[in-house]
């Protein structure tokens, strides 16, 4: 009867709190009656009191606090109805915002009448009892219970006190002064308040297994556990010895590879390539080595090409801030789509949906098609992020070009400018630099129904933009064209956009700017070999056959011709044209793979735009027919050999590079492309007016980045990793937390939301987020700081006391049992056998295929059982091939930002640990290794245990093994008996494997 017993302190009308003393008998029935289940209704003056199973118990908080008490329930139950979204909003009532919630009504009656519970409208219609009155309405399925109903009265009565949403309010550090770590004074605090008591601490082998797997992802080596972590500066050292490990990347970014789901493969039919994404998990995996501040790697992940002072590697060689944008790239596709816009729209979708979520804990993404329905997001906020991805391109990189090599390109350009002078000095008037250019700069054409779309035979490229170092910044206009054989020189008379300005071998794209397709026809003026010119509708990648294949045109001609694409299908629609060396190609069954052969390049004079193909050159129809003005003839000079010959070896230490080979899809920006709003999320229903680039509304006072910086995706990752955004530190140790305890501070690791779950310790997270900045957002020392904690330390035993009161152990009485995650399993797995190669980097390691992974895109070839024995994190990611032995321990299907894992408990795992080829096989390899190594039964029992669990056996386990090995060996019955104990040692071996404590964190 404890449930009713509350109703002495619930908010009641005054005749209901005189009457509630006649009301014990009542209540005895009623209990009885609930325990034959049946459902009671009680009404009590204005009160109604609706017993169910799942209500709140316990006494009403004496203060009632609005954000953790009051905003739960109505963003549960009322924001559907009267909240954010304009859309849904009945009888013109805001429970969100306090101005409109404490105002007048539609029907004439306040809602919330702040001190006076009874004269508030929202009081007197949930506690109705007519359906026809009483809110939530009965269609919607929600009805709140009694405790919720006296919260919000009590609340009422109180002042109803507003404030905004926790998460939206800047972090207080609350540390109180006192000796111990200040995490233990937030946990002991709360443990203290629910009367709980802290669990004895873990021993030294439970903590060194514990951190090394956390921490690494690998079980600990010998030395580890002989080590005594109960000592404050051994447990240090190995903290530290952990963090400095090579492998302590690896399992980091593989913690980050899941919000940005991560995958080699597009998915969708085919499966095509993420063009070098494994380039990516290389940078992630030395930035969490490196300890790059998170503020900084966030800036890489949105605008890693816009740094000023780009991040360059540990040995100052390559520019790795722009492998981040890498990410951007890492969503699904889909190959010649029939409706690019829609195709363009989901992709976007994704890119918003990790953005916000990873960064920001929000789900902006909710917001695509009507303002959010709990949250403070509107529609508009999407649309501005929306503008702000769509100007950004895919932009192909060679990850690991020297960045001396900018610097020899600008030593190239004087070396040309020098040269040009010297000829231009010899040459008759008037074919000097100057001249040339002011000629051809002013170049018309006669035809009226033809479009230039680009004109590079003047001395620039216009609005175009050059990407990467082939194309440089100019034509090749007036440039020195010489024949050193022949120790000849003359002037360029009439300039290309060469990839071969410098020399060839260097990647580089020349770029459109955005446009709306409004003729029929494309002809393309150009000349190359193994090169592409290629039509981007809508920033659709994967162009091919059979709706799109046009759009891409192959440049294999070393004579300049015309190229004609046939465009009229996509009037109306934008698009941007790619000029690059190089060729996209099929491999492996598998199209979309990319490659620049060193001996290709590409020269295009102009692009066009008409509506008719009449057999006419491009040529003739810009001249309005054939041309009757000879072509300016270039002139000749000569030039002194020793003079040539100078140049030409300071040209040759300036160009002696490796050409371009490896590449990876990053991004670069197209300038500013505001998007309107997708009227209820359709793309064929927009808003008149378009969205500029902006911050989210709600932290409004971020906007400014917008206007110090160039470029939005800059200025939004400035926005996001600025000290006054409340959001990002607490969102990042709130993972951290979440990576060390199984659960974070805030359950919802991706929403810190209306609809998220509330902090289990907002002060302790609070804390942590302005340690973090103090850390300069260190996540070495931020994880250094947790897990130095007792909080950390603790045994996972459970007080049995403590049972009754959190049983969940959200409040950490003591460590969570924890299970490890796939490819900790799989790589604890190799390294138990011995059989775990290290070797760090790389190209991925082919997927082993079952018979079961079948269907359109499968890989060529299977890659080996073992995986090479590399570690998990090089194993290939295919979208529609993903590795069954992960999937069954749960590695999520990267089709968005999985902060969480699901940690499931399921018949599959016992089978697959029993019954895959990849177990079975290691059981063997380890069995091999035991025997050979240790001579006898009782080394070889200690040995495992060690490896496996970093322990010793206890007597009776010792026993047992020795029982199964012994009844193992009699059921073989071979006469070899080497070949009996290897194969007694492999099922010993294997059942090992099959243990929970091999899985779990105990």
């Amino acid at each position: 009867m404890a449930e009713f017993t509350t109703l002495r302190s619930l908010v009641l009308p005054a005749a209901g709190q005189r009457f509630l003393k006649y009301l014990t008998p009542l209540l005895a029935v009623i209990r009885y009656l609930r325990n034959a289940a049946i459902g009671i209704c009680i009404l009590l003056g204005t009160f109604a009191c609706m017993e169910t199973e799942n209500a709140e118990s316990g006494p009403l908080p004496d203060v009632v606090d609005f954000n953790l008490h009051v905003r739960p329930i109505l963003s549960n139950n009322c924001f559907v109805c009267h909240g954010p979204d304009i859309s849904s909003r009945k009888a013109g009532l805001r429970l969100d915002l306090e101005e409109t919630a404490k105002s007048n009504g539609e029907s004439g009656k306040q809602a919330i009448v702040a001190g006076n519970s009874r004269s508030s409208e929202l009081f007197r219609r949930i506690t109705a009892s007519d359906p026809e009155v009483r809110m939530p309405p009965t269609e919607s399925n929600r009805e709140l219970t009694a405790y919720q109903k006296a919260v919000i009265g009590r609340w009422i009565d109180q002042g109803a006190e507003w404030k905004p949403h926790w998460a939206f309010i800047d972090p207080i550090d609350q540390q109180q002064n006192t000796a111990i770590n200040p995490i233990d004074g937030f946990i002991q605090q709360n443990l203290a308040h629910h009367q709980l008591t802290a669990a004895q601490p873990a021993t030294s082998q439970v903590l060194a297994r514990r951190l090394s797997y956390l921490l690494t992802g690998l079980p600990p080596d010998q030395p580890s556990l002989d080590l005594d972590l109960t000592r404050d500066d051994d447990y240090e050292s190995y903290v530290d010895s952990l963090l400095n490990s090579p492998h302590y990347g690896e399992r980091w970014a593989r913690h980050w590879m899941d919000l940005m789901r991560y995958a080699e493969g597009r998915g969708h039919e085919f499966d095509y390539p993420v063009i070098g994404a494994w380039h990516y998990r290389d940078y992630l995996i030395r930035a969490f080595n490196q300890d790059v501040p998170y503020d900084q790697l966030v800036k890489e992940h949105l605008a890693g090409d816009l740094l000023e002072y780009p991040r360059l590697d540990k040995n100052g060689k390559y520019n790795e801030s722009i492998l981040g944008t890498i990410s951007l790239n890492l969503g699904e596709g889909k190959h010649s789509p029939v409706d690019t816009k829609e195709e363009e729209k989901i992709r976007i979708d994704n890119m918003i949906d990790v953005t916000s979520k990873s960064f920001l804990g929000l789900t902006v993404a909710c917001a695509r098609c009507h303002d959010h329905k709990f949250d403070a997001i509107p529609t508009t906020d999407y649309y501005a992020m929306y503008g702000m991805f769509e100007s950004t391109r895919t932009h192909l990189i060679p990850p690991y070009t020297p960045i001396a090599r900018e610097l020899a390109i600008d030593s190239l350009v004087q070396l040309k400018k020098k040269l040009k002078n010297y000829v231009s000095s010899l040459a008759p008037s008037p074919t000097n630099e100057a001249e040339l250019i002011a000629k051809k700069d002013h170049i018309t054409t006669r035809a009226n129904n033809v479009k230039f779309l680009g004109d590079f035979r003047g001395s620039n490229f216009g609005e175009w933009q050059s990407d990467g170092l082939a194309f440089g910044n100019q034509t090749t206009l007036g440039d020195a064209a010489i024949d050193w054989a022949a120790t000849k020189g003359s002037l360029v008379q009439e300039g290309v956009a060469s990839s071969r300005r410098f020399a060839q071998g260097l990647s580089g794209a020349l770029r459109s700017p955005t446009f709306i397709i409004d003729h029929d026809y494309l002809i393309f003026r150009a000349a190359g070999n193994e090169s592409s010119i290629r039509v981007v509708l809508d920033n659709l990648q994967l162009i091919q056959n059979p709706i799109h294949g046009e759009l891409s045109q192959k440049i294999n001609d070393p004579i300049q011709r015309d190229y004609t694409a046939y465009v009229g299908m996509w009037k109306g629609s934008k698009a941007y044209i790619e000029i690059m060396p190089g060729e996209y190609y099929s491999k492996d069954g598998k199209g979309h793979h990319f490659r620049m052969d060193p001996e290709a390049w590409i020269e295009a004079s102009y692009v066009l735009a008409l509506d008719t193909v009449t057999g006419q050159s491009a040529e003739e129809l810009i001249n309005g027919g054939p041309s009757d003005t000879p072509k300016t003839r270039e002139v000749s000079v000569n030039l002194d050999r020793q003079i040539l010959q100078e140049y030409q070896e300071e040209y040759g230490r300036f160009s002696s590079w490796s050409p371009d080979t490896v590449f990876a899809a990053a991004v670069t920006d197209a300038g500013i492309i505001e998007s309107p709003v997708f009227i209820r999320g359709d793309h064929k229903n927009l808003s008149k007016e378009k969205v500029p680039h902006r911050f989210l509304s709600v932290l409004s006072e971020l906007d400014s980045k917008f206007e110090e910086v160039q470029g939005s995706r800059m200025a939004f990752a400035l926005a996001i990793v600025d000290k006054d955004n409340p959001l990002t530190a607490r969102v990042m140790v709130n993972r951290i937390w979440h990576h060390l305890f199984g659960r974070g501070l805030v359950a919802t690791v991706d929403n810190f939301g209306l609809q998220g779950e509330l902090p289990t310790n907002l002060a302790l997270l609070d804390h942590l987020a302005i340690k973090f900045m103090d850390f300069n957002w260190s996540i070495k020392k931020m994880i250094k700081y947790i897990v130095s904690s007792a909080t950390f330390k603790q045994s996972t035993g459970m007080i049995e006391s403590n049972l009754q009161i959190d049983p969940d152990n959200t409040l950490l009485h003591c460590y969570p049992v924890r299970r490890l995650e796939a490819e900790a399993i799989r790589d604890a797995i190799l390294a138990t056998s011995g059989r775990l190669d290290l070797s760090m980097y790389g190209p991925s390691i082919p997927l082993y295929l079952t018979d079961f992974l079948g269907g359109r895109g499968r890989p060529a070839a299977s890659g080996p059982l073992d995986g090479e024995g590399r570690r998990s994190i090089y194993q290939a990611v295919w979208r529609n091939f993903l590795p069954p032995f992960m999937l069954t321990f749960d590695m999520p299907i990267p089709f968005s930002t999985f902060g969480d894992r699901m940690e499931t408990n399921v018949p599959a795992q016992s089978l697959t640990l029993l019954n895959d080829p990849f177990v079975q096989e290691q059981a063997k390899v380890w069995a091999t290794v035991l025997c050979a190594k240790y001579p006898d039964t009782k080394s070889r029992l200690e040995a495992a245990y060690l490896t496996a669990f970093g322990r010793r056996p206890s007597q009776e386990e010792s026993d047992n093994s020795l029982i199964f090995l012994k009844n193992q060996r009699e059921n073989y019955q071979l006469e070899n008996s080497e070949e009996t104990t290897i194969l007694v040692w492999t099922d010993y071996c294997h059942s090992l494997f099959n243990t929970k404590e091999f899985i779990y964190l105990i």
